[in-house]
């Protein structure tokens, strides 16, 4: 699997070329505000001491998924030297994502060779859905690095099992859990694939002592840190829908379709072609690879069925990215076999370029494609210049988030709005202590919610704030953030609210009576 050193040499600059490509792909989006879940987790990185930081991470506190603690720990870490800035707090998962640049290239290299190893790089620096999860502040783009590095270390004892080797697996075994959650769905596959490259009673009992390690430490961070969390109910039903419909085994057509559905998420169509290059690819590569992504696919199945873990065709599944890739990325290794029949390299090559050359140039083309946009950093900033002193400020529920973290300064005369789904009225009972004639009122929106009605909460503010406010200016920005600045001009007392019948209409007597004149 290995070529000549100069090919070698030439193969890993292009490989730290690809790297850097990768980092300028992600690099333009950067500083962008942070949007509500981004702003979620880094306040509970920022926050002010130990106590509210892990009351946070371990206990939930306001975000309905919890962050891995090793992730959060990290995350404050760099925290701690960027402070209040949106570029440097999205450092963690850009390096995440970027080091799975060289990362896919150590294991599929090791695992099919050197074609494949240059496939592997390319998809994760430039497909769509590596691009997407590489410039924003979520665990995903971990969990794809902390597979590769389960993988990587894997890979390194499959080639020489000497007992430095599986100390290091077993290291990186019992940390990964604390970095990535459905990390710990991997580590059956990275047990039986280790396994199956021992080939004596000393390699089994090394495998074993690493392994013995390994599982206390999974068995300590279900204990200790998963157990407790899952009872979230706002997870368990956002995660619903991505459940087999019925107790039991799943059916393989639920699964198939669940799977097809992560192939177009990560990019890779037609699905059935994407699916036909995987399974050619693990079936070509080293079989400790293709052990470790059937076993882990197994487990995620039985995870779903037993709804502790969703299948679904989007970011939770992300942990299996590298398997995909890599299962497409050695289908192109038979390419360098001068050996095969010809009629096998064009069918491989023109299956690979019709998966992953679109792919690829989608990437390049659109590299910020899906990135979410909620510019609330110049409306604050604006804001923050033009505000008076007895000036009121009132930030609506998807906001505060962001604002919080653009705006760490709070003073008793802003109020950080609640959420009040289906209810209106609650925000009119929010903002009524603030209708004070003469009195200024801004309020900030961003992540506005639309119910099934129709009318967005912010309509449904500010056409309530009408009767007794004029609007003096209104800020817009990109992702629908707005910022808007009002002049109370009438009390609530001084307003009478009628309910007008089409009869009502009708009648002038009746309308002077009810309009006292």
């Amino acid at each position: 699997m290995h070529g000549s050193p100069a090919s070698d040499r030439g193969a890993a600059w292009t490989v730290a070329a690809l790297t850097v490509a990768a980092a300028l792909l992600r690099a333009p989006t950067l500083g962008r505000s942070l949007w509500l879940d981004e702003a979620w987790r880094a306040n509970v990185a920022l926050a002010p001491d130990a106590d509210a930081f892990w009351s946070q991470v371990l206990g939930g506190g306001g975000i309905t998924a919890p962050m891995p603690p090793l992730f959060a720990l990290a995350l404050r870490a760099v925290g701690t030297v960027v402070g209040h800035s949106a570029l440097g707090m999205r450092a963690l998962p850009v390096a995440a994502s970027v080091a799975a640049v060289p990362l896919s290239w150590i294991v599929a290299r090791r695992a099919a060779g050197r074609a494949a190893g240059l496939v592997a790089a390319l998809l994760f620096a430039a497909s769509p859905t590596a691009l997407l999860h590489g410039q924003e502040l979520k665990q995903y783009s971990t969990d794809v690095a902390v597979v590769l590095l389960l993988l990587a270390a894997a890979s390194a004892v499959a080639a020489a099992p000497t007992p430095r080797r599986w100390l290091a697996l077993a290291l990186v075994e019992s940390a990964a859990t604390g970095f990535s959650y459905p990390s710990a769905l991997a580590l059956p596959g990275i047990a039986l694939a280790t396994l199956a490259t021992c080939r004596d009673g000393a390699a089994r009992r090394r495998w074993l002592t690493a392994h013995a390690l390994s599982g206390g430490a999974a068995l300590a961070w279900y204990a200790l840190v998963i157990g407790p969390q899952r009872a979230r109910p706002a997870v368990s039903a956002y995660w619903a829908g991505d459940f087999p419909p019925l107790e039991g085994a799943p059916g393989a057509g639920w699964v198939v379709e669940r799977l097809g559905e992560f192939l177009g998420y990560a990019s890779l169509r037609p699905p059935w072609l994407a699916a036909a290059l995987v399974l050619v690819g693990l079936a070509l590569a080293a079989r400790w690879l293709s052990v470790a992504a059937l076993a882990s696919l197994a487990a995620v199945v039985a995870a779903a069925a037993w709804q502790v873990y969703p299948l679904s065709g989007g970011r939770t599944t992300m942990f299996l990215l590298p398997f995909v890739y890599l299962g497409v990325a050695a289908a192109a290794a038979p390419l360098t076999r001068r050996s095969l029949p010809r009629f096998v390299h064009v069918l491989l090559a023109a299956g690979g370029a019709v998966v992953v050359a679109p792919t690829l140039v989608a990437g390049v083309r659109a590299p910020a494609a899906g990135v979410v946009y909620e510019e609330t950093a110049p409306l604050v900033a604006a804001l923050a210049a033009a505000r008076r002193p007895n000036d009121r400020v009132y930030v609506y529920d998807g906001a505060v988030q962001a604002f919080r973290f653009h705006h760490p300064a709070l003073d008793p005369a802003i109020t950080l709005g609640g959420s009040h789904r289906n209810d209106p009225a609650a925000y009119g009972a929010e903002l009524t202590p603030f209708l004070v004639p003469g009195q200024r009122l801004w309020l900030l929106f961003s992540h506005v919610h639309t119910p099934p009605s129709g009318r967005s909460e912010r309509d449904t503010i500010l056409a309530d704030l009408t009767p007794y406010a004029r609007q003096l200016d209104v800020r817009e920005t990109a992702g629908g953030a707005s910022l808007h600045l009002f002049e109370v001009v009438r009390a609530p007392g001084a307003v009478r609210h009628l309910k007008l019948t089409p009869r009502d209409l009708a009648d002038p007597a009746r309308m002077q009576e009810l309009l006292g004149r």
